[in-house]
């Protein structure tokens, strides 16, 4: 299971944000990815982190098992 806060949250996010910009080149790309990491909302970091400590000791305690179901 993802533990660091980019992989479980903010990335998918940013992925969604990012494909919605039609690049055709590399430097399309990173401009892209720099615009929505601009406007990425500090609330959606702040929930990400807040979320972190709670999904570390899940992980533990599932001794690295999937832990999606316990999210819900």
């Amino acid at each position: 299971p993802d533990a660091a806060p980019m992989d479980y949250s903010i990335w998918g996010i940013m992925k969604e944000r990012v494909r919605k910009h039609k690049v055709s080149t590399l430097k399309g790309l990173k401009n892209a990815i720099n615009v929505e990491w601009e406007n990425l909302e500090q609330e959606i970091i702040d929930n990400a982190l807040e979320s972190w400590a709670k999904r570390c000791r899940l992980i533990y305690y599932a001794h690295g098992s999937d832990i999606e179901h316990l999210l819900q």
